[in-house]
């Protein structure tokens, strides 16, 4: 069994393979709403069928609003959630090459975290479109 380290694990752009900018924490969640099939006929027991799959990405990260070039920050993130368009998104382990998951997404969601004598941070959820890969 190999075992990661969660630092390795990165989210990034995966048309223009730039990952997002001074990330802290990365989740992915994979989805699958239950049918209820339950009936007379099966003896005190819920039965459920798969229906249908979402997908979605959430990324932690520190603000920096002065994205370079080749940077996926908070301002490309705002400009893709206002103009309602997805980013494919790449989960990817760039220490061992790997790619774990890749999606097309809408920018669901940022909130911007400024508490005191602290570091600003953001927030962004992603909402997955159609199919997930791995």
């Amino acid at each position: 069994m190999s075992v990661l380290n969660g630092s390795d694990i990165l989210l990034y752009d995966a048309d223009s393979n730039f990952p997002l900018m001074c990330q802290t924490n990365v989740t992915i969640t994979l989805n699958d709403a239950m049918i209820d099939a339950t009936c007379k006929q099966s003896a005190g027991y819920s039965v459920s069928l798969p229906g249908l799959r979402d997908f979605a990405f959430t990324a932690d990260a520190l603000v920096n609003f002065d994205e370079g070039a080749t940077d996926l920050g908070i301002t490309t993130l705002f400009a893709a959630y206002d103009a309602r368009t997805p980013i494919n998104i790449l989960i990817s382990n760039p220490v061992l090459a790997t790619a774990y998951y890749t999606g097309l997404a809408y920018v669901e969601s940022i909130e911007v975290n400024a508490p005191m004598e602290d570091v600003v941070s953001y927030t962004v959820s992603f909402s997955g479109t159609y199919t997930i890969t791995d």
